[in-house]
């Protein structure tokens, strides 16, 4: 920032500083996982629905079969067969189960994953929290350390034009 001439303020520095900080993602995500894994827990109340189909098709020979009629079709002979009664068949089952009674076990898991998903935010917001703190103290000792060496430039410089009148005096 200085090399650029610009001042970086407090706010930009943090907020630049925590957007691409990796540890701070990572806390993200897991609190988003917890989230999921939370709903899940929610869905072990709801009802669960199970859907299976199935298609087979049955051989069906015309061979020795009168035919029902003959048309032209677009130039094209075609001759029409009876239907077969059931050429496919097909099933399709759906299966609706609910957990009745499991001893606690499912609001156990709810409240769990609930308190995880505290426990997660109060370890993001720590983190949070301890790098802001760190990038702050970074930050002013920074900009003392180049006040500091301002001075230091200036003191020599003083120190330079001294010595030089000296000299020249002498």
């Amino acid at each position: 920032a200085y090399a650029n001439s610009q001042l970086l303020t407090l706010n930009t520095f943090i907020a630049n500083s925590i957007s691409n900080s990796n540890e701070i993602e990572i806390q993200k995500k897991r609190i988003a996982i917890q989230e999921a894994e939370h709903q899940i827990a929610i869905a072990a109340i709801l009802p669960k629905l199970d859907a299976a189909f199935d298609l087979n098709s049955i051989d069906y020979d015309v061979d020795g079969r009168d035919p029902l009629a003959r048309i032209n079709v677009m130039g094209d002979d075609i001759t029409v067969y009876p239907v077969a009664p059931s050429k496919y068949s097909s099933s399709l089952d759906l299966y609706i189960s609910q957990t009745l009674f499991a001893g606690g076990r499912i609001f156990a898991q709810i409240g769990l994953k609930s308190l995880e998903i505290k426990q997660s935010k109060l370890g993001y917001e720590i983190s949070l929290s301890k790098k802001q703190s760190e990038l702050s103290k970074l930050y002013w000792m920074t900009l003392i350390a180049n006040y500091e060496k301002k001075s230091s430039d200036k003191l020599t410089d003083l120190t330079k034009t001294k010595f030089d009148f000296l000299k020249s005096k002498s």
